[in-house]
């Protein structure tokens, strides 16, 4: 178990350098003005092309904006189990470790927005109520990855799903995960690097989340089988 928690972080540090790595290119590589009101566009080549043949679908913009809210109540629901384990108890020590990980998870994943929203990459190529809108990374396809694919990861953890049901839900997971993040390239909203940046950033933080989670596991494990020895 510790040897898999050690692969994930290295998975995670890997995905995160590449990440970096991606967003220097896409700031000092084939920089031309080809985005609404002459706003420069990083590797813009790939970008047009792609945008010229994908162009824009309302369709799939509401399909993501749809499953972007599903998201949210996912975020919200746990949120709602961690402050009910509070409140009950009224000891932090007593909310579920892994509950109190997603929060964790949650709120960086909350900073990572936040940060690319003042410090814009590239802007959509389409205005957004007549405005340029910053689009990298694709904020849906990271809120997708990390939300249900740490809902995939937990659906061993998590006592609400059932032993059988574990296989279809975490199938279910990614699936949805893989439909916000092809739909959103689809809609027209982003251009292809945007979402190729979301990708690599949502990966990279749920590589770390898989570590923690990991490592939450084997804790708890040693804890049960000192317990047993003791009663014994």
């Amino acid at each position: 178990m510790k040897f898999i928690s050690r692969n994930s972080l290295a998975a995670g540090v890997v995905m995160l350098i590449v990440f970096v790595l991606f967003t220097v290119e896409l700031k000092t590589v084939g920089v031309e003005a080809v985005g609404p009101d002459g706003s420069s566009v990083g590797m813009a080549a790939l970008n047009s092309f792609m945008a010229k043949k994908i162009g824009v679908s309302e369709f799939w913009y509401e399909v993501t904006k749809a499953l972007g809210y599903v998201a949210l109540l996912v975020m919200a629901v746990f949120a709602l189990v961690g402050a009910y384990q509070l409140i009950s108890t009224r000891s932090i020590a007593a909310v579920d470790k892994k509950v109190i990980l997603l929060g964790v998870f949650y709120a960086v994943l909350l900073a990572a927005y936040l940060f690319f929203e003042f410090a814009s990459i590239n802007y959509r190529p389409i205005l957004v109520e007549g405005e340029l809108d910053p689009s990298y990374p694709s904020s849906h396809t990271m809120l997708a990855v990390c939300v249900f694919g740490s809902l995939a990861l937990m659906a061993g953890d998590l006592p609400i799903f059932g032993e059988d049901r574990r296989p279809i839900t975490r199938i279910v997971c990614w699936a949805v995960a893989a439909v916000s993040v092809v739909g959103r390239l689809l809609s027209g909203y982003h251009w292809f690097t945007d979402i190729l940046g979301g990708i690599f950033l949502s990966v990279s933080l749920l590589c770390f989340f898989e570590a923690a989670r990991r490592e939450l596991s084997d804790e708890q494990d040693e804890d049960y089988y000192e317990f047993e020895e003791e009663d014994e």
